[in-house]
């Protein structure tokens, strides 16, 4: 039987193993095995988060007072984001009204969506530089995006001179860019402008209001053409900066849809500068003219600027009692009056018309046939009437020749249709 090894011999062991160590002579010991590194495996990629941005465009724009300006703004989606964005909008200054056409956007997934917003600057407002803040919010993201804004002082009111015309009557596009430049050209300080009309009422059935291009479409009371009869004089205008009304005349054709055929297929012209509508031929009844009401010049100047903010209506009759009774903004009232005896005695005429609009741009219509005994005595009619106008009614924004005078000032190279 093995002894036990008692107390006193483990401790002379001890006494040994610290003596050797002491000595420089080592106790090797069996190395630590480490198992080979195998291949480790990656932590799994965390999916994006799907997420929004928010842009405008343009980023900045200058806008003088008393006129508006326009920016989009756009909502992107990123990883496949395609939640609801509310939209609010921060810091517009004090005169300046702005507004989103649409304040929820829901863009497809990895697509974008757009509200329009408009920004209408009035005359109250403060010149200067402006930070505006567009600011978009889903359950669980909020971006920004900012808008510089350079408000300016009013830009000089112009004047236009040129011509009042039913299409083209045959004649090439160059020649009533001549006729819009020589008009301005006789009156100091005055663009070349005209009134090109693209609706004319009709007798067959009576208040049709017959549109200069075709359509695919019916609706009631309008008739279309069968050919454009406006495209290539408006893409003259266009290159020659010569501005122009495109007006209608409505007999009982609805005026708000007339705005939309015609804006949707013109408004693309950078010559346009607003709708007009001749109330002579706006009816109630066959040829009873109807009343133009606030409401009704609110309703249509709203529609005209969803095509640009800057557009104006134009509102031609020689009656003040069919005007609009307080609406003056963003409105040129046209006295088409005729059948007078003199310059003298239309300058009294208009001159009434200027100051009963006198918180508004006025304009003339001249050179009808039945004023054609005075003022084809004139020495220069354009410039004698022009000036005549412009010196003594401040408020003229408007002068316009109609196919009477124009004929027979500036001799047309075809036959007159």
């Amino acid at each position: 039987m093995a002894r036990a090894i008692s107390k006193v011999t483990w401790v002379i062991i001890l006494i040994v193993l610290v003596a050797v160590a002491g000595s420089g002579i080592y106790i090797l010991t069996q190395p630590k095995v480490t198992q080979p590194e195998g291949p480790t495996e990656e932590p799994p990629e965390e999916e994006p988060t799907p997420d929004f941005g928010i842009s405008s465009s343009p980023s900045s724009l200058s806008i003088p007072q008393d006129n508006s300006g326009a920016v989009t703004v756009t909502v992107t989606s990123e990883n496949g984001f395609n939640s609801t964005v509310s939209l609010s909008l921060l810091d517009a200054p004090l005169g300046v009204f702005a507004a989103l056409n649409t304040t929820s956007l829901t863009p497809p997934a990895d697509g974008n969506a757009s509200s329009d917003l408009t920004l209408r600057v009035f005359p109250s407002a403060t010149t200067g530089n402006f930070t505006l803040t567009v600011t978009g919010e889903s359950e669980s993201h909020s971006h920004s995006c900012t808008i510089l804004l350079d408000v300016k002082p009013p830009a000089s009111p112009l004047t236009y001179s040129g011509f009042r015309t039913v299409g083209h009557h045959g004649q090439p596009p160059d020649y009533w860019v001549n006729v819009a430049e020589q008009l301005a050209s006789e009156v100091p300080n005055t663009t070349p402008g005209g009134v090109w009309i693209v609706g004319q009422i009709w007798s067959e059935p009576l208040g049709t209001c017959a549109l200069y291009f075709p359509s695919s479409e019916t609706y009631p009371n309008v008739w279309f053409d069968v050919i454009d009869r406006n495209e290539a004089c408006l893409t003259a205008f266009d290159e020659k900066g010569v501005k122009v009304w495109l007006q209608v005349e409505p007999g009982f054709a609805d005026v708000d849809l007339l705005i939309d055929l015609v804006l949707e297929r013109y408004g693309h012209h950078p010559c346009v500068i607003g709708f007009g509508i001749d109330l002579e031929w706006y009816w109630s009844a066959p040829y009873e003219t109807a009343p133009v009401t606030d409401a009704d010049v609110q309703r249509w100047s709203k529609k005209i600027k969803l095509y640009n903010p800057n557009y104006k209506l134009y509102l031609a009759h020689w009656l003040k009692a069919v005007m609009p009774p307080t609406i003056r903004q963003d409105v040129v009232y046209i006295d088409d009056g005729q059948n007078v005896a003199s310059l003298d005695s239309l300058l009294y005429y208009f001159k009434d018309w200027g100051e009963h609009f006198s918180q508004a741009d006025v304009g003339y219509q001249v050179g009808y046939e039945s004023d054609r005994g005075w003022w084809s005595s004139l020495e220069n009619p354009p410039r004698d009437i022009g000036l005549t106008f412009t010196q003594n009614i401040p408020n003229t924004r408007a002068i316009y020749w109609v196919e009477d005078g124009i004929r027979e000032l500036f001799p047309p190279p075809n036959p007159w249709t």
